[in-house]
């Protein structure tokens, strides 16, 4: 779904552009979405293989998808003048597609300001003024469709095949766009083999990822009652000998941290599997 936003975004704002080889180059690119809690960056863009890198799904949606914008404007950047660095050319590709994302309404200046991370931001406002400021016509992206997820063991792995849902492998569940007056029916349909707890509507304009993470601890010999009181099992899911883990969804990562860094001795690291 991200992949096809940004290609959409990408799309609009270049539909115009005097090169069609570089317009085709432009939507050539991957995403790779790892589950890793970085300190020193929460995107990246690697220009030899057209490759985008997300990182930090602790993050609100909305923080998550500004990053994909951004390293999506490298890529670009990169396919117009073969080299990208945060430099006027690049922010002048930046503030377009961040534009064009508020016309569409996958993101609003509101949702941008109250992001902690505001480094690029400043430098935004530098060039083209106050983001709350900016103009634009809003065209709802997707309008009606609801993004409707399904959690499903492999043995019902046919179903949904059939049913036209699309695995995430990131996120591991089912993804099928649905129009909002037939979420119900669809939802009726999955039902029948499928409880309703392992199923969830996201609307497209309230973008979000439901990440799991594996909680892995060593040296926790020493706070085994507090370990056990907080949900961790000892050597559980397969992630090595003498470690306590636990599974957790992402954006509770930051809470689960916080609580972590109470218990001294501990080494921790976070897994998407």
């Amino acid at each position: 779904m991200v992949h096809g936003f940004l290609v959409d975004l990408i799309k609009n704002v270049y539909s115009n552009h005097s090169s069609v080889d570089e317009r085709e180059r432009m939507t050539r690119f991957w995403i790779e979405f790892h589950g890793k809690e970085l300190k020193s960056k929460d995107c990246s863009y690697a220009s030899d293989t057209s490759s985008i890198c997300i990182y930090n799904f602790s993050r609100p949606g909305p923080a998550i998808l500004l990053s994909c914008i951004n390293a999506a404007a490298h890529h670009v950047d990169f396919v117009i003048r073969n080299e990208t660095r945060n430099d006027d050319s690049f922010f002048s590709i930046y503030h377009k597609l961040l534009l064009e994302a508020f016309r569409l309404q996958m993101l609003t200046p509101a949702k941008i300001m109250a992001i902690d991370s505001t480094k690029d931001l400043e430098q935004l406002e530098k060039r083209f003024g106050a983001i709350d400021e900016w103009l634009y016509e809003t065209k709802p992206y997707k309008d009606g469709l609801i993004l409707l997820k399904c959690r499903a063991p492999v043995d019902k792995k046919d179903v949904l095949k059939k049913a036209k849902y699309k695995f995430s492998t990131f996120e591991k569940v089912w993804i099928k766009e649905v129009q909002q007056k037939q979420v119900q029916m669809e939802k009726d349909f999955l039902k029948r083999f499928f409880p309703e707890s392992d199923m969830l509507e996201v609307p497209f304009h309230d973008l979000s990822f439901y990440v799991v993470y594996f909680v892995s601890l060593k040296n926790g010999r020493i706070h085994y009652d507090t370990l056990k009181e907080m949900g961790y099992q000892y050597e559980a899911y397969d992630l090595g000998r003498f470690t306590w883990n636990k599974q957790i969804v992402a954006s509770k990562w930051r809470e689960e941290e916080e609580k972590l860094s109470l218990l001294k001795g501990l080494k921790i690291r976070t897994i998407a599997k």
